[in-house]
Parts: structure tokens; sequence; C-alpha cells
């Protein structure tokens, strides 16, 4: 006579299964994402003292963020990972005002952006930044 599986045998299975499959499509998501976050972003003055300033954030392959401010240049180290199905763009080393982790609110096409979510210390208490990009 065979053995018939369980409900049990075969739900813990299935389960089982659902964790290796996401946590293998979880690298695979966050690189997909980085690919299309890597190039020139130019940012979208979101008032009338920021229609002056050319701001252009380049993300580059090796996780080197460099800023350019009216022709200063910044460099940041920045990282992608993902919680829930949502990515998360963290950056260290703009200084204090920019630092912390976003929320990739939009990324399409030439279309990127950004709310700081919490700032490099993981408050959210006064991190709220929102950044608009066209892609160059």
């Amino acid at each position: 006579m065979k053995k018939i599986l369980s409900i049990n045998t075969i739900t813990y299975l299935l389960i089982i299964f659902i964790i290796f499959f996401s946590a293998g499509c979880k690298k695979d998501r966050i690189e997909k994402r980085k690919y299309e976050i890597i190039g020139s972003w130019k940012r979208v003055p979101m008032s009338i003292s920021e229609l002056d300033k050319q701001v252009v954030w380049n993300f580059f392959d090796d996780d080197i963020l460099i800023t350019e401010n009216n022709s200063i240049l910044d460099t940041a180290n920045y990282f992608i990972d993902t919680k829930h199905y949502r990515y998360y763009l963290n950056i260290s080393g703009l200084g204090i005002n920019l630092d912390g982790k976003y929320l990739i609110d939009k990324l399409k096409d030439d279309i990127l952006m950004l709310q700081r979510m919490a700032n490099n210390a993981g408050d959210s208490e006064g991190a709220y930044i929102r950044i608009e990009f066209i892609k160059q």
C-alpha cells in the first residue's frame, strides 16, 4: 500500500520551496535595479532657489556615487536593498543633509524619484527629502 503525503507535509515542502526560490530571486531583483540606476541623473529643481543650480548624480556599477553641483564634485558610496518588494537606495559619504536610506519611489526609463525615509543614523524624524531626477 502506498503512503499518501499528508497536507501538512505538502504545505511544509511548499513553504521551504518558496523561501529558497524567493531568496535566490532577491539578489537578481537588486542587481536589475542597480543596472537600471547606473548612469547620470540630472536633479529636477524643486524650488525657485534651485533653478540656477546644475546638480547631477552619477551612479557607477562599483557602488560609487559622484555628485556634481555647479562643477563641485563629491564622492559617496551607495547600495540597493529590498524589503517587502520595495527598493531602497542607501547613501553614505555625502554628508548629513543627503546621507540616508531612500525609498526608490519611481524608476522608469528616464525618471528617478527618491524619498528619504531615514537619515544615516537610522532616525526617520526630520529625515524627509524628496528628490527627482531625469536621466541624461
